[in-house]
């Protein structure tokens, strides 16, 4: 069997309205608006990983993890929470600079 691990589909906006609400306030500039599709054509022409999203622009990904839940039993985390990690991870790895604002993962 084959099972698709995700908790839901999110949009690329949604998400990166979650990190702006989390880093934003510790000096991190996280781009919130939709880029203009003139735009990522033109940009698409001298770069070629521009061009392989294109058609994927405006179409929304639907998964259902209803088989992964019964058969394997599992919980997933909520989508916020595995985005906050993920900014602190490659931030704590050095991937993205840490800016003065800086306050770390908040401990649980």
């Amino acid at each position: 069997n084959r099972y698709i691990l995700v908790s839901k589909c999110s949009r690329m906006l949604d998400v990166a309205a979650m990190l702006r609400k989390e880093f934003g306030p510790q000096g991190y500039n996280v781009p919130t608006r939709k880029a203009p599709r003139f735009l990522l054509r033109l940009g698409s022409i001298t770069d070629p990983s521009i061009k392989l999203i294109l058609p994927q622009i405006g179409v929304a990904a639907v998964f259902a993890n209803d088989k992964a839940r019964e058969d394997l039993e599992m919980t997933f985390r909520p989508v916020d929470e595995t985005m906050k990690d993920m900014g602190y991870s490659v931030i704590e790895r050095g991937f993205v600079k840490k800016t003065a604002k800086y306050n770390g993962p908040k401990s649980s």
